[in-house]
């Protein structure tokens, strides 16, 4: 045991007496104070062993005290070094992702003049970072509106392996209709935990697909969405996501290149 002394009350003095700790466990039987407590004269008497216990008990807890806040302040910092991503960031930059990075995109432009009114668009959302899964928290929306012409009906969610599941990308009608339809959930609180794979190596890991509904209006002017904004939460922090995703009925307020007309193959001579 280390060198160390406390202040004692003596028998017949109120004087405090500089005790050294080591000469107690060492030399007890000759150091000339009791081994028991008493309350005598306002005083406390402690014993040897008493002295020792007492202070290797407060030891303890101020050991205690420590660890346990390590623990936290180890925990808090492991949280945030998990998740280092701004509150809102792009593909690839933060745990929910789509395609796992910022270079790629995909546009749909709809015809109102070939069907509809309504339409059902679907994009792949999945875990780019981290290790705290992406919990979606309900909040859809346009990263930019361009036109008027459109109206937007609202989200579902669906999950399916990728070897045995059907992705929508685009089609007629929303709600989409079957076989789609029986795997449609809520988006507030589903969980997407399925690593982003791009190309896929994995068909084991499933996917998930994210399904907005969009309808014409009145107005022919058509317009839509430029980027998808996805709201979720990691861990103890809250994100949105901007993915690259442009989602258009077709007139003159959408960008044209959108909503080109496919070319027709000139005929063999």
């Amino acid at each position: 045991m280390p060198n160390a002394a406390i202040a004692i009350a003596t028998t017949g003095t109120s004087a405090a007496k500089m005790v050294d700790l080591k000469s107690i466990s060492s030399a007890r039987p000759h150091y000339p104070i009791p081994l028991y407590t008493e309350q005598r004269d306002g005083h406390r008497y402690l014993g040897s062993d008493q002295v020792i216990n007492q202070v290797a008990s407060r030891r303890r807890l101020l050991i205690g005290a420590v660890a346990v806040a390590a623990v936290v302040l180890i925990g808090i910092f492991g949280l945030t070094k998990l998740d280092l991503a701004p509150e809102h960031h792009l593909d690839g930059q933060g745990p929910l992702g789509s395609f796992g990075d910022t270079n790629s995109a995909v546009s749909m432009g709809f015809d109102p003049a070939l069907g509809g009114p309504t339409w059902s668009a679907g994009l792949e959302l999945c875990f780019a970072r981290g290790d705290q899964p992406a919990v979606l928290d309900g909040k859809v929306g346009p990263a930019k509106i361009v036109g008027s012409g459109f109206q937007y009906l609202g989200a579902f969610v669906r999950r399916f392996p990728i070897g045995g599941g059907n992705p929508i990308g685009g089609i007629a009608g929303f709600p989409p209709p079957a076989p789609w339809a029986s795997s449609l959930r809520a988006v507030t609180g589903f969980v997407v935990d399925n690593r982003c794979q791009n190309p896929v190596v994995d068909k084991s890991i499933p996917y998930t697909e994210l399904v907005l509904g969009f309808s014409r209006t009145s107005d022919p002017s058509g317009g839509g969405w430029l980027g998808v904004d996805v709201g979720y939460n990691a861990g103890f922090r809250h994100h949105v996501v901007s993915l690259n995703y442009n989602f258009l009925i077709c007139g003159p307020a959408a960008p044209q290149q959108f909503c080109a007309a496919p070319s027709t193959p000139t005929p063999s001579s």
